[in-house]
């Protein structure tokens, strides 16, 4: 009875021959040493809030090394209105894709395996949460980005209106008139969407799209990647068993869409689109602000100092970047809520030699399982805490050439 059928040993050596390509070991040590070194006391001073960026001085603010943030309710509405403007471009340019997370468990949301306990069979995204209209959240996103394509076209039309009441020679020779002196105006508007999944949820998320005729989006705008899936190992890192032949298996997490983006071809399709800047969002946030142009224009008109070290005999030279990266975050309430949190991190070793003086930072979140609990509660007895910003699993990134 406890001997393992043919068919039930090839399959167990085919899980240990895949995970033997993964690494697992040295993710496991990895993972330990990070939670080791996080725990301990003397490394807690290696860590700093992030920098606030105050946008009424004269000229825009410098993003310094590290972490650093913006208070929406500190900008004038000048600047506001500026990001706008740039994020709306961006898209009616085309320029920008909107990417789905929805390969997990739903942990965030009805906490791990909760939802299927309940009864919940479908995935997070796909269920119907309560609202009198009975929609899914993935029908709440699509609306949303179909609401942002029709504002898009309705500002393309006043620009043509506009510019051919004020000047219709540059009207006509930008196109907005034809060779019959009517307007040309924009009919749809379309931005690519990419959704990832898992090998869980992969089919069922694919039909319930199919199902629901995408929507409203154009078929060829939608793209499916599935991300991976690993084992899961005990706290001192043994895999763990479905049954005698079967490893429990889970995907791999929100920065898994990196690798599964590349191995599914989702980067070669936003290279082909020309693509240069993509809206990544988790599917469990009902309030979500699908490709939120004040976000994009934000995070595009920003730029950074990185060090450039191709100067004349090895000299290190600065140089203005636009923004790889950036994300949404909102001010923590509790010491305990769920939300990874930005901080900066200082390196452990001196970079004097390229870096002036002192120590390089790094932006970090902080998850809450790994954070000491001096940190999540550092600040509290204030008006907020120190480490405010909490991460609301929407970012921005740039896609290089």
């Amino acid at each position: 009875q406890d001997q393992l059928q043919k068919k039930e040993v090839e399959e167990l050596s085919a899980q240990f021959e895949a995970t033997q390509g993964s690494h697992l070991d040295n993710h496991f040590d990895h993972a330990m040493e990070r939670r080791t070194a996080i725990q301990e006391d003397e490394d807690m001073m290696l860590f700093e809030p992030p920098h606030e960026l105050d946008w009424h001085l004269k000229f825009p603010p410098r993003v310094t090394e590290g972490a650093n943030v913006t208070q929406l309710v500190d900008v004038p509405p000048k600047q506001m209105d500026l990001w706008r403007n740039i994020g709306l471009d961006s898209l009616e340019q085309g320029s920008i894709g909107v990417v789905m997370l929805a390969g997990g468990d739903g942990s965030r949301f009805l906490g791990g395996d909760r939802a299927k306990r309940l009864g919940f069979s479908p995935p997070v995204p796909c269920m119907n949460v309560g609202l009198l209209s009975k929609k899914s959240l993935f029908q709440i996103f699509c609306e949303r980005l179909q609401r942002l394509h029709h504002i898009i076209v309705r500002r393309r039309v006043f620009m043509v209106d506009t510019l051919i009441a004020t000047d219709p020679k540059m009207a006509r020779r930008r196109g907005m008139l034809n060779s019959t002196g009517k307007p040309v105006y924009p009919k749809t508007h379309t931005t690519p969407v990419y959704v990832m999944t898992s090998e869980d949820n992969g089919r069922e998320i694919e039909e319930f799209w199919t199902m629901h005729n995408n929507f409203g989006l154009k078929p060829a705008a939608v793209f499916f990647f599935q991300q991976e899936s690993y084992p899961v190992l005990s706290n001192n890192g043994k895999i763990l068993m479905k049954n005698r032949y079967q490893f429990i298996r889970r995907p791999g997490g929100s920065g898994g869409f990196f690798r599964a983006l590349h191995l599914g071809g989702g980067l070669a399709d936003m290279r082909a689109r020309g693509l240069s800047g993509l809206f990544v969002m988790n599917t469990d946030n009902l309030l979500a602000k699908v490709a939120d142009p004040v976000f994009l224009g934000y995070c595009m008109s920003c730029a950074a100092k990185e060090h450039d070290h191709r100067g004349k005999e090895g000299a290190v030279r600065q140089r203005e970047e636009p923004m790889s990266v950036g994300m949404k975050t909102i001010e923590r309430n509790e010491a305990e809520e769920r939300l990874g949190f930005l901080i900066s991190r200082k390196a452990r070793h001196k970079v004097a030699d390229v870096y002036e003086k002192g120590e390089k930072r790094r932006p970090m979140i902080m998850e809450p399982h790994e954070a000491p609990e001096s940190l999540k509660r550092q600040g509290g007895d204030r008006t907020h805490y120190e480490y405010y910003a909490a991460d609301l699993c929407q970012w921005y990134f740039r896609l290089d050439d």
